[in-house]
């Protein structure tokens, strides 16, 4: 009877030893998932709240190309991005964008119209 009971203590020691606390999973945060991501970026929202454009604050030197990023906020899935000459992205609806691309010289021959696309963020397709 002493041996049982020394070993049903043993297990309960064993037990209670391997059922310390989880700890939970370090998850950042959708803004420090951005600026992983995207680092020095802002971000805009559709009107809705489910999709961020997050556009890279610094322009290259050289160009002043910036980069941005489109991201769905619930998934954290990038669904699309790319980057653009001086000019600016900006929300047109809560599922397009309009990105005006402007070159070095704007020829007085061309409108402006021109320069500006607009993109589906649902399909993707400029």
């Amino acid at each position: 009877m002493p041996l049982r009971l020394i070993v049903l203590i043993c297990c309960s020691l064993a037990t209670l030893h391997s059922c310390h606390p989880i700890k939970p999973i370090n998850q950042s945060s959708f803004e420090e998932f951005i600026q992983i991501q995207l680092p020095g970026s802002v971000l805009v929202y559709n009107d809705s709240k489910d999709i961020a454009l997050c556009i890279a604050e610094n322009a290259e030197p050289a160009t002043g190309r910036k980069d941005y990023l489109v991201v769905e906020t619930a998934s954290r899935k990038i669904l699309t991005r790319g980057s653009f000459l001086p000019g600016y992205i900006k929300w047109l609806n809560n599922n397009e964008l309009e990105v005006f691309d402007s070159p070095g010289i704007v020829r007085d021959s061309e409108p402006e119209n021109s320069y500006k696309k607009i993109i589906s963020v649902r399909t993707r397709k400029p």
